[in-house]
């Protein structure tokens, strides 16, 4: 019983925000566009609404967007969407109004998202909308979700406003009435693709309407700028004395959602063997254990446990359990020779520090990513296939020097992509 209520329940949902949309739609028609004269203001519409910039991930693009805004137009007002009232008191509210001057508008509310959401792109006067796609598009984390970002993306072009659905990816199974969602977009709204193979799969699964244009770009935190802080400096500080020491520095990220939760144990435990392993071949390596996430059950947690697991080797790691922000995380990546990563938003900051990347895969996402800058399929590696981490970390190695040269040759190709997201 419980079951068919919840089914009616959703049922319910999808139908008032198609009505909802539909019903914007019309009336955005009706509304005139921003007038040249109009004071620069940009509304921000995140794909994670409750936190913001819960993930370091997530603050990397939401950073890109407001410093390039910031650089364009000094005294311009910046509004974000949030599904929580009281964000404005939470340290990272604080943080983005210091930064930014940043106001925060409670839009994402239940029932009718999207009139809430475009009511914030009025009392706002929005002149720019930028909303977050990142890897929330294609109905993987939730339909609902998907289309609320695209309708929201999709009303604003058609009020007028300078508007932008960043580059995000697709999966090879996206929801079905997520592609049928696209068919209904404006002409006016681009639509931005962030990887290769995400384009390629859009292409074959999506029809959009006539006049509608796709593009392929790449991930708009391409843009982030690195900070090297005094948070920082201690870090690169120990990563030059490894390196005068003739050893090679290799950065190594992991987290819990690779795996099933009753799973993660011996996945950890396999993981923090093979490290060993390689440690024990390979002297002249030493190990920077980075986190990117650092919420509940996040990946310091993960790597704690790790670095227990390399007691005998610890005169050649170090984890890093300074909390670091997103631009902060960049400016890390400058001592790494290489990175292993499970985090694509870290391994993002790598690649735009010229350093070679490795990871272990999920949702396909890096597999897009490594398609930008021709990098080997064969350094990404499925959670299943853990035991074969010490011979990939050994062709990282190896082959990280001439990987760095490709990535430098790519590196500005692939940021022109990024700014492609970024408004002129």
């Amino acid at each position: 019983m419980s079951n068919t209520v919840e089914r009616i329940r959703e049922k319910i949902a999808s139908w008032r925000l198609h009505l909802n949309w539909r019903w914007l739609q019309l009336r955005a028609s009706l509304c005139r566009s921003p007038s040249e004269d109009c004071p620069p203001s940009l509304v921000l519409v995140p794909c994670e609404p409750w936190s913001v910039i819960g993930s370091r991930g997530d603050e990397a693009m939401v950073y890109s967007i407001l410093r390039d805004f910031r650089s364009r137009h000094t005294e311009g007002s910046v509004t974000i969407v949030t599904g929580v009232p009281s964000f404005g008191e939470t340290d990272d509210g604080k943080r983005l109004a210091h930064d930014f001057g940043a106001k925060f508008a409670y839009a994402w509310r239940p029932r009718l998202f999207l009139s809430y959401i475009v009511q914030a792109y009025r009392e706002a006067r929005a002149t720019e909308v930028f909303v977050l796609g990142a890897d929330c598009m294609d109905g993987h984390w939730s339909q609902s979700l998907s289309i609320i970002l695209l309708a929201a993306a999709d009303i604003a072009a058609r009020m007028g406003i300078s508007t932008r659905l960043t580059g995000f990816s697709w999966n090879d199974c996206p929801d079905k009435k997520v592609i049928r969602a696209f068919r209904r977009v404006t002409h006016k709204l681009l639509v931005l693709v962030r990887d290769p193979v995400s384009y390629e799969r859009f292409r074959r699964d999506v029809l959009l309407a006539r006049g509608v244009k796709t593009s392929l770009v790449a991930d708009v935190a391409f843009n982030l700028r690195p900070s090297i802080t005094s948070q920082v400096q201690p870090h690169l500080d120990w990563m030059e004395e490894q390196r005068a020491k003739g050893r090679f520095v290799l950065g190594f990220n992991l987290h819990s959602m690779l795996v099933k939760k009753d799973a993660l144990p011996e996945f950890v435990a396999t993981v923090t063997a093979q490290l060993g392993r390689f440690m024990a071949d390979h002297q002249d390596v030493a190990l920077l254990l980075v986190p990117h996430d650092y919420r509940t059950e996040g990946d310091l947690a993960v790597l704690e446990k790790v670095a227990d697991g390399l007691a005998e080797v610890s005169d050649r790691v170090r984890l890093v359990t300074t909390v670091l922000a997103a631009e902060e995380l960049k400016g890390l990546m400058k001592g790494l020779d290489a990175l292993f990563t499970s985090r694509m938003h870290l391994g993002i900051a790598a690649l735009g520090m010229s350093r070679p990347v490795a990871a272990f895969a999920y949702q396909g996402k890096f597999v897009g990513l490594f398609r930008h800058f021709q990098l080997p399929a064969e350094w990404i590696l499925e959670p299943g296939g853990a035991n074969r981490l010490s011979e990939t970390l050994g062709e990282l190695v190896t082959g990280a020097k001439r990987a760095a040269r490709q990535i430098e040759d790519r590196l500005s190709a692939i940021r022109e992509l990024a700014r492609d997201n970024l408004l002129a």
